[in-house]
């Protein structure tokens, strides 16, 4: 009873092998040579961003650290935050390049230090690499004063916080 088993697994064994090694031997035969790998973030660098709907208008700009915020008022949907991370020299500055940081709205002008995102609306990934991305605000993002905070996962904390732009701040003041 028990060298029937021993053949039978010897055996089982055997074709296993052998089929592992076909299998092995057409995926060779069968790779592209040539072929690219999936390019990171890092190596695609800033991305363009598509074009602002019609009828877009820049209501006001401000900064957070190095990066500039933009606010845009769009008639048929909600308004446009847009982050453009500042590059000089080929260095990307003003925001971490760290990739679990992320980017909060929160209505009024101050936080609260035992929890700094109560009531915040999260906004999204942080751009990183020079990139600049937007995100839609909520609805009452236009009602009143608002304070943009970067939050990082990995630590637990805020990495910067900074002010909404306010609709008629204009983009040279952001730049001071």
């Amino acid at each position: 009873m028990i060298l029937r088993l021993r053949r039978a697994h010897r055996r089982a064994t055997l074709a296993a092998t052998l089929l592992a090694g076909a299998g092995l031997a057409a995926a060779v035969a069968a790779h592209v040579p040539g072929a690219q790998p999936v390019p990171t973030p890092a190596a695609l660098g800033a991305l363009d961003l598509p074009a602002l709907p019609v009828g877009a208008r820049l209501l006001g700009a401000a900064r957070l650290g190095d990066a500039t915020a933009r606010l845009y008022a769009v008639p048929s949907g909600p308004a446009l935050l847009e982050l453009q991370t500042a590059e000089s020299d080929g260095t990307v500055r003003g925001l971490p390049a760290q990739p679990d940081v992320l980017l909060y709205w929160a209505a009024g002008a101050t936080t609260d230090a035992s929890e700094p995102l109560a009531g915040a609306y999260l906004l999204g990934a942080a751009p990183t690499n020079g990139a600049a991305r937007r995100y839609p605000l909520p609805d009452h993002a236009l009602e009143g004063s608002g304070r943009l905070l970067l939050w990082s996962l990995g630590h637990h904390e805020l990495v910067a916080v900074g002010p909404s732009p306010e609709p008629g701040a204009s983009a040279d003041e952001a730049k001071r």
